[in-house]
């Protein structure tokens, strides 16, 4: 009775049942530069198994048919993933037909929301609220936003109510179509600036503050300190570091906070308790941080309210000029139009303050200024030594470098899982080691592409 490989080589001679084959060619790891003619056994098993089989010899090339249909015939060899046909006649010429197995090709397993850990935004140490899954943030203190909120709702409601139907028919249907749009433009960057990241820069975690910790005891370590003199008043790590911004000296701080240096015009806001990039000012009236990521939004939303109130107030005083004419005295309008005029006089008492705001950052739009920076005098020329702003680069690259550049993306990652860590890594760049002397280097667009050298 033949040994279980025997079936195996049985099949093979069925499939060439005009030639002899050797048991070698069976052998489980097959070289195609061996030399078939003859084969061996590759070691002395296999020899002991082969004995059986002393009566089959190795084929040769008078057996074969000299047809090239048998000529062409070859031997397939299935091994564990990967099929290779060798010619009998050349089995130098091997033709591979490998199966390449990639990440397709086997089950996709989706892990369970459990095992990839909470979102990232339940682990956000700042003073702001997430709603739909971390999609919107809003900050903590949003009563006076509301409130902003229903006066303009309120307001436009009585302008379209009673005013835009007499202006569509009395004088051009065009009025209110231009206040339709101009309050779609409103709202919308209205929310864009208070839903929308205006450039938070995450926390340092925990083992990056260890380690800057580390390495300043090291340094203290190869330092000589007088025992019977320490000082008091030494720090774990220095509270700033010396930076050069295009030619300008600028001291960048560290925020006990949120435990990294902030990049130069970056502040910490208090009610937020975040730390901003290109920090401007928190406004109650859009609930949100005004920052690097929201500014333009918040510009564009005061221009825009401004055009909406000139419309409105002189649609309303339209409607009254046209009614009054009809009428031929001026109090018969307002009776039969009251309402218009409580638009016009709400329009009138906020017109001035959303105009001269509006003035405020386009001086600062043209200087490229924060809010932050003007308040303090960070580049006043009243300073003695005065302190040119590095970042100016004319009206027109002002312009458009604060409202026409590419969106700086979201250093938080509100809707990740978090793998055990405290928050989202940011740039070692954010946070260089203070040890570093006369290091230089180039701030990514973020840092509005500044050359800076690093010195203790």
């Amino acid at each position: 009775m033949l040994p279980a490989r025997s079936k195996k080589r049985k099949d093979l001679r069925d499939v060439f049942p005009n030639m002899e084959t050797s048991s070698s060619l069976l052998c489980d790891s097959f070289s195609p530069s061996e030399d078939l003619y003859p084969l061996q056994s590759i070691d002395s098993s296999n020899r002991e198994r082969d004995e059986s089989f002393s009566s089959i010899s190795t084929p040769s090339i008078s057996h074969l048919d000299t047809d090239e249909t048998i000529v062409k015939k070859e031997v397939t060899f299935v091994m564990a993933d990967s099929i290779s046909t060798t010619n009998i006649i050349d089995p130098e010429k091997v033709v591979d037909h490998t199966i390449n197995r990639t990440t397709n090709d086997l089950p996709r397993v989706t892990p369970s929301r459990s095992s990839l850990g909470v979102r990232k935004w339940k682990l956000h140490k700042g003073n702001n609220r997430f709603f739909c899954n971390g999609r919107i943030m809003v900050a903590s203190q949003s009563g006076v936003f509301l409130l902003t909120l229903f006066l303009l709702i309120s307001t436009l409601s009585l302008y379209f109510v009673f005013d835009a139907p007499y202006l569509w028919v009395n004088v051009s249907p065009a009025l209110p179509i231009v206040e339709a749009l101009l309050a779609l433009f409103m709202f919308g960057n209205l929310f864009m600036t208070t839903f929308s990241d205006p450039g938070i820069l995450p926390r340092a975690m925990n083992d990056e503050t260890a380690e800057e910790e580390r390495k300043y005891y090291e340094r203290m370590a190869s330092e000589t300190i007088d025992s019977e003199n320490p000082n008091p008043n030494r720090q774990t790590v220095a509270r700033t570091i010396q930076v050069t911004v295009n030619g300008v000296g600028m001291r960048l701080k560290r925020c006990q906070t949120c435990q990294l240096y902030r990049p130069p015009r970056s502040s910490h806001c208090s009610i937020c308790n975040n730390c901003i990039l290109n920090f401007d000012h928190h406004c109650p009236w859009v609930g949100n941080c005004v920052g690097l990521r929201n500014y333009r939004y918040f510009y564009f939303f005061l221009l825009s309210l401004c055009a909406l109130i000139i419309s409105t107030f002189g649609g309303s005083l339209t409607h009254i000029f046209i009614l009054s004419r009809s009428m031929g005295v001026l109090a018969d309008a307002l009776r039969a139009s009251p309402l218009s005029i409580v638009v016009a006089v709400i329009c009138f008492f906020t017109f001035f303050s959303i105009i001269c705001l509006s003035s405020f950052h386009s001086y600062l739009v043209a200087k490229n200024l924060t809010t932050n920076e003007d308040i303090k005098g960070t580049f006043s020329s009243k300073r003695h030594p005065p302190i040119k702003n590095p970042y100016s680069l004319g009206f027109i690259s002002n312009c458009l470098s604060r409202l026409c550049s590419p969106q700086t993306p979201s250093l938080i990652d509100r809707r990740g899982f978090s793998s055990g860590m405290d928050e989202v890594v940011v740039s070692s760049r954010n946070r260089s080691d203070p040890s570093t002397v006369s290091t230089t280097g180039t701030h990514s667009s973020t840092f509005s592409s500044v050359r800076y050298t690093d010195r203790v």
